[in-house]
C-alpha cells in the first residue's frame, strides 16, 4: 500500500516542455478533441494541423496553449498527451470527491483549493477507504 502524504507535488498539471515539429497534440475545439501535429515551431507562436487531412489548421501559443482570439482564453487549445491523461484523472478525481459528498472549495483558505491538491485529497480518500476495507 503506498504511503500517505501531504505533497502535492506529484499531482501536478504537467508543463508544456519542448515542443518539436510531428509531436503529437489534442486540439479542443468546439466540444471536440482533435489528434493535431506540431507543423511548426516558434518562440511564441505553434502552427498546429489536425492528422485527419484535409483538416484544420490551427495558430496558437506557446505560453498559453490556446488562440489568440481577443476574447479571454481564446476558442481552441491544445494539450500534451500528459496533460490530457492529467486532465481525466482531475475529471476523474472530482468525480470521486462528488461522490463521496466532498465539494472542495476554491477559496484562498481552502487546503484543498488547486487542482492538483483535489487530486491528492482523492488518493488519500482512497487510500483511507482501501486501508479500512483490508483491515477488516
Amino acid at each position: 500500500m503506498s504511503e500517505i502524504t501531504l505533497d502535492h507535488s506529484a499531482y501536478e498539471r504537467p508543463v508544456l516542455g519542448n515542443v518539436k515539429v510531428g509531436d503529437t497534440v489534442l486540439v479542443m475545439h468546439r466540444g471536440r478533441t482533435i489528434t493535431c501535429r506540431m507543423a511548426k515551431v516558434g518562440r511564441v507562436w505553434l502552427d498546429i494541423d489536425a492528422v485527419a487531412q484535409p483538416g484544420p489548421t490551427w495558430r496558437m501559443r506557446m505560453d498559453t496553449q490556446n488562440e489568440n482570439t481577443g476574447y479571454g482564453n481564446g476558442g481552441a487549445h491544445f494539450l500534451t498527451p500528459a496533460q490530457m491523461e492529467w486532465r481525466e484523472r482531475r475529471d476523474a478525481a472530482y468525480a470521486f470527491l462528488r461522490k463521496q459528498g466532498i465539494t472542495a472549495g476554491s477559496y484562498a483558505q481552502d487546503l484543498w483549493r488547486t487542482d492538483a491538491a483535489k487530486i491528492h485529497l482523492a488518493e488519500l480518500l482512497k487510500a483511507a477507504i482501501e486501508r479500512e476495507v483490508s483491515e477488516r
